[in-house]
């Protein structure tokens, strides 16, 4: 969820209509926030345009000065600093807020930062870090706010809306670190194994477990992690990894069995930095760890994680711990194990569990395959794995991991929930393949509540929008495409790109592939 960006055969249908091509989210000025265009000062050489505001500045290329609306909001609630749009575009929208909008600079407490960190950051680059640990970000649309009266100059219009954009992001957070005293760049990846590590350093309560596929899986207790994701946090990028299959070999497991999400760090040699994520049951893909120590590896520091839970090996040269699991014990439910699995489970209310198999046994500890029934009229059954502890005559239940069969339900897309309305290019199940991506991605968007999704229609499926989807990924030959559009909320606090407890209407997705291939999720926004 980065930068969308809209090719010109789109912007010139809607200019075609008369329409200006911006969208209507644009951020929104901070409550009782008064904005001013700022007061230039040239450089002796008159090669730069300065702006200040709060003691920071903002230079701005004199060929580019003009071609800017330069907003320097006094004392914004949201800690907004600069506001820069494309002033042909401003003047073209007739004062539509939005319109024309490039990027903006806010300064953020470090809390905030934490919190925007554990979540989608769509909208916004965390890319410098004051003395007193505040930090800057990078604000930018998610979607195209270019916008013309007519098209008679086009191409010449795209490309000044074009160039400035290289400039704001290649060339203006490198240039505000280095004329302002006291910041130090930082870069912090927001993929979602950078969203659930920084959940486990920043948010409270998160559950999460390490493994290995030999030695079953380890809570924190109270293991501090700060020492492992320091490394895994700090001076590394998380880039998506074109792999056919994973790496041979054994690896430890980062699980959280509340969003159904694992991670999985490959430890043999070759694959050290290869870890593959994979959630609601079936889906996978691969990140490759691109650290700026070129000596350090993910999967040394996995493998020190893991040990820090257990009792280390002698020699510490490899991940030691409870003796393995045996899967070779009779699965029967005998007496003796029912009796302790009753036991154990006495108290517990909400869900009927009934015992089916005995998987693996360790020391103490039952892995038994359950039949699970939430206590209400019509739940619906599903499967869970009950780890169950034994020792001196008492019986606790250690974990419950529950295993759905359709993909984790509660993390698809629903049929009451989506509107196909009627295709004859797309069958139905062509259609839930989509709305599984996309229910997929939202899931990603901590706060946010989906309130419908619905087909868009044969008519939204055109050479033009095909064109459009091959320009956005680079080297593709996609067939076909598909729009669906949804309606949902923003969290009440906000956060990335969100403005507050927002209703967003008619947001779009747009998904591409090929005639025999699998649905691609290419861009979404407004």
């Amino acid at each position: 969820m980065k930068k969308i960006i809209i090719g010109i055969i789109l912007t010139a249908l809607l200019l075609s209509l008369g329409v200006c091509a911006f969208a209507e989210t644009a951020p929104q000025s901070p409550a009782g926030a008064k904005f001013n265009i700022g007061e230039t000062a040239a450089l002796p050489e008159k090669t730069a345009a300065i702006y200040e505001n709060e003691g920071m500045k903002l230079l701005i290329p004199a060929e580019y000065d003009a071609l800017l609306v330069t907003e320097t909001p006094e004392n914004a609630d949201d800690g907004t600093l600069f506001l820069v749009s494309e002033k042909a575009s401003v003047e073209a929208a007739k004062g539509e807020r939005g319109a024309g909008f490039l990027f903006g600079i806010t300064h953020d407490s470090e809390e905030n930062v934490r919190r925007m960190r554990c979540s989608d950051m769509s909208g916004a680059v965390v890319f410098a870090q004051a003395e007193d640990g505040s930090f800057y970000v990078f604000r930018h649309p998610t979607d195209v706010r270019f916008a013309r009266e007519s098209y008679d100059n086009v191409e010449e219009d795209l490309k000044q809306w074009t160039e400035l954009n290289s400039w704001a992001w290649d060339t203006v957070p490198a240039s505000f670190v280095e004329e302002n005293e006291g910041l130090t760049a930082v870069h912090f990846g927001n993929t979602d194994l950078d969203i659930f590590l920084a959940r486990i350093a920043f948010a409270d309560g998160v559950d999460y477990t390490l493994s290995t596929t030999e030695y079953g899986p380890m809570e924190p207790g109270d293991t501090d992690p700060s020492p492992f994701l320091e490394r895994l946090m700090n001076g590394v990028s998380y880039e998506p990894a074109d792999l056919d299959e994973a790496p041979d070999g054994e690896y430890v497991v980062l699980r959280f069995p509340e969003e159904d999400y694992r991670f999985d760090f490959f430890l043999a040699e070759g694959g050290e930095n290869v870890i593959r994520q994979v959630w609601a049951e079936d889906n996978e893909m691969f990140y490759r760890a691109c650290f700026d120590d070129e000596a350090r590896k993910a999967s040394d520091v996995m493998k020190e994680w893991y040990s820090a839970l257990v009792p280390a090996a002698a020699d510490g040269s490899e991940v030691s711990g409870e003796a393995a699991w045996d899967t070779a014990v009779p699965t029967e439910v005998t007496k003796e194990v029912r009796a302790v699995f009753e036991s154990a489970m006495e108290g517990l209310v909400g869900v009927d569990y009934v015992p089916v198999a005995v998987l693996a046994r360790r020391e103490n500890t039952w892995c038994i395959l359950c039949r699970a029934t939430a206590v209400y009229p019509e739940a619906r059954p599903y499967n869970a794995l009950v780890y169950i502890d034994y020792e001196d005559g008492k019986a606790s239940v250690r974990n419950v991991y529950e295993l759905w069969i359709d993909a984790h339900s509660e993390k698809t897309v629903r049929e009451e929930e989506t509107d196909y309305g009627e295709s004859s290019l797309f069958s139905k199940e062509e259609m839930d393949a989509a709305a599984a991506l996309i229910r997929a991605e939202f899931d990603r968007w901590e706060g946010c509540e989906m309130h419908s999704l619905r087909y868009a229609g044969d008519e939204a499926c055109t050479e033009e929008n095909l064109a459009w989807m091959n320009s956005l990924k680079e080297g593709s030959r996609f067939t076909r495409c598909i729009e669906f559009v949804s309606d949902f909320h923003s969290p009440a606090e906000g956060g990335g790109a969100w403005a507050p407890d927002e209703e967003y209407t008619d947001w779009q997705w747009w998904l591409a592939g090929t005639e025999d291939g699998d649905w691609v999720l290419v861009t979404w926004g407004y």
